[in-house]
């Protein structure tokens, strides 16, 4: 397959927690994929506190590729805090996050890079999750639901890479620093009437390791995180009202 556009410019965000044993790998794979599709790109990778050998990898990468950046932060602040980390350096117009266990790369999400110049956030979504346990799609579904019932939101999948528009960063105040910043980031697009759109994405078993997000404390973090955004945002709604009366 040739380039895929011309025209497309791509920041790639990298979080990286403890992916010592992955990310090498993973970069490599992206690095390819992005001189093969894009007209130009850039990857920062976010070292969000790791305590492995993720920064030695990192700073070693960025040494081999002129493209890629390494930001790092002294302890893990969680996912949305390092895509926020990694987008306030961005050079592009363009933004995504593609995870540092190579679960995704640029190759898996050509269909939202294809409607991204037309949307202020392309949400891709996963069919296949070969290695989800019945744990983790339980919580998937829960999240899907909540999201639905609580905000009105009938997206696929909010846990999955996301497609940006730099200036939505400026536009959107996010509360939240963990997982459920990707769906906080939807909820409050779609009140300010952006448009939105979806694209199916590929979805890979990690190679080596274990996901972060199913463990018990990300997920209660996530519960949490997702109340007290509905509880603002009815707090708002409540304000409005009170002033138009």
């Amino acid at each position: 397959m040739n380039k895929l556009s011309s025209n497309i410019d791509l920041t790639i965000i990298v979080p990286c927690f403890n992916e010592a044993l992955n990310m090498e790998y993973a970069i490599k794979i992206n690095v390819t994929d992005a001189k093969r599709y894009l007209k130009d790109f850039e990857i920062i990778i976010v070292n969000d506190g790791s305590t492995d050998d993720t920064l030695r990898i990192a700073k070693k990468l960025c040494k081999t590729y002129p493209n890629i950046r390494v930001v790092t932060h002294k302890k893990n602040f969680g996912l949305g805090a390092a895509i926020l980390s990694g987008a306030k350096i961005a050079k592009f117009d363009l933004i995504t996050y593609l995870p540092g266990d190579g679960q995704v790369y640029v190759r898996d999400i050509i269909a939202g890079l294809k409607k991204a110049k037309d949307a202020d956030l392309v949400l891709t979504y996963r069919k296949e999750r070969s290695d989800y346990t019945l744990y983790r799609k339980f919580l998937s579904w829960c999240l899907t639901i909540l999201v639905k019932v609580l905000f009105g939101l009938k997206f696929r999948d909010y846990n999955w890479v996301h497609i940006y528009k730099k200036n939505i960063f400026s536009k959107i105040e996010i509360k939240s620093n963990g997982v459920f910043f990707l769906a906080e980031i939807a909820i409050k697009a779609q009140r300010l009437h952006m448009k939105i759109v979806e694209a199916e994405s590929i979805y890979r078993p990690r190679r080596s390791g274990v996901s972060k997000t199913a463990k018990l404390r990300t997920v209660l973090k996530t519960f949490f995180d997702l109340l007290a955004i509905w509880f603002s945002l009815l707090y708002l709604d409540k304000k409005d009202q009170n002033k138009s009366k």
